[in-house]
Order: structure tokens, then sequence, then C-alpha cells
């Protein structure tokens, strides 16, 4: 009985209350309302460790915010400062340089050109035809002592000339005797060459002999037929 006497006490309180002031209850359920907010923030830097801070801000609600009519927003204000000290290793920012650009180098290689020295062509000069023609008397197939000198020049120029080769070729007048008989004729004369110049120190492998007998007249002097032509290169 006392609990619910103190109650109605506090009823009858809270009714005169709101009677006096004038105040009513806009809702009883729930509601939702916007609040506006506008703050500051500021850090002072004391030290790399120490920062002192100051906040300041103001909130604002609307008078329907506590179901209370009053005609005004309803306003809070609050100032806070703070101090803030960093522990442990402390972290810095630090700058990394750019790189500095790489200088590229171009070698540029210059190929010297190699011309090859002009080759000299040798030219192959023909070897000068040397001819001794040894003339003989009729039916004598003897050496005379006239045309010895001739066997000489010939030996000198085979000694002179290492590579050369002479061919010696006898011949025959066709004014007298038969084609037979001057072809024997002939090769004894160009045998008797033969023979001089083997004597004289000429290798017999440099040396061909050939009979062309009367059938060919190198002459037109038919008395000049009777001759060893003999002719080296």
């Amino acid at each position: 009985m006392l609990n619910s006497a103190y109650g109605d006490k506090v009823n009858d309180a809270n009714k005169i209350a709101k009677a006096e002031s004038g105040l009513a209850y806009l809702w009883t359920d729930s509601k939702v309302r916007l609040a506006a907010r506008v703050g500051a923030n500021v850090d002072f830097r004391v030290s790399d460790r120490v920062s002192l801070g100051l906040e300041v801000s103001a909130n604002t609600l609307s008078d329907h915010y506590n179901s209370k009519k009053a005609g005004n927003p309803d306003w809070y204000f609050n100032a806070l400062v703070g101090a803030k000290i960093a522990l442990g290793k402390t972290h810095t920012t630090k700058t990394i340089p750019a790189p500095k650009p790489v200088e590229k180098i171009i070698e540029r290689v210059i190929e010297k050109q190699i011309v090859p020295a002009p080759v000299e062509t040798k030219k192959e000069v023909a070897a000068e035809e040397f001819r001794r023609d040894i003339f003989f008397t009729i039916g004598n197939p003897v050496i005379a002592q006239s045309q010895a000198s001739k066997i000489t020049e010939i030996v000198n120029y085979m000694k002179e000339n290492p590579d050369a080769k002479i061919t010696l070729t006898g011949y025959a007048d066709k004014g007298i005797g038969s084609d037979a008989i001057n072809d024997k004729v002939a090769a004894r004369r160009a045998q008797t060459a033969y023979n001089a110049l083997a004597a004289k120190g000429v290798a017999k492998s440099r040396m061909i002999k050939k009979s062309a007998g009367s059938r060919v007249q190198p002459y037109s002097e038919n008395g000049m037929n009777r001759v060893t032509i003999c002719i080296a290169k």
C-alpha cells in the first residue's frame, strides 16, 4: 500500500510539472530524426613524438528529438583538448631521388673497306721463234765449214732457254731424184744436224727430227731447198 501511494504521488508531480512548463509530448512511439554536427580539429606538433590536439564541435537536434515541444532546436557544444605521444620507432617519410637518366651511348662501327691490291697479271710473252737454216751441197750430207757457226748459235740458244725445244726438218730439191730418194736424203740431213747438236750437249729429249723430202719446197730457188731448217721455241 505504501508503494502504491508513493507511485501516485510521483505521477501527480509529473502532471503538475508538465502543466507548469507548458511542454507537451509530440509523439510516444519511435521516430527517425536528422541531426547536424559542425566541428574543427587542430593538431599542434610539439616534437617528433608529442603533439597537442584541440577539437571543438557543435551539435544541433530537432525540437522533436526528445518528443518535447519547446519551439526551438536543441544545441550541444563540445570542446576537447588532448595530447598524443608516439611510442616506439617513429616513421619518417624518406624522399627517394629519381634515378638519373642513363646516357645511352651509341657506338657507330665504321667498317673500313679493304680494297684488294690490283693483281698484276703476268702477260705471257710468246717465245720468239729462233730459226737457223743449215744448207748442204748436192749429194753431201756433211755440214760445211761455212754452216758450223749456225750449230754453235743453236747450242747457245738452247743453253739460255732450258725450256725450249727444237724441231729439225730436212728437205731435198725436187729437181734431182725421185720422191723416195729425196725422202731418204732429207732424213739424212735432219739426222746430221741432230747428231751435231747432241755432240755439243743438247739433250736428245729436246730435239725432234723430221723429213719433208722434196714434196715441200720452202725456197723458190731450187738449189736452196737442200737444207735442214732448225726452229726452236
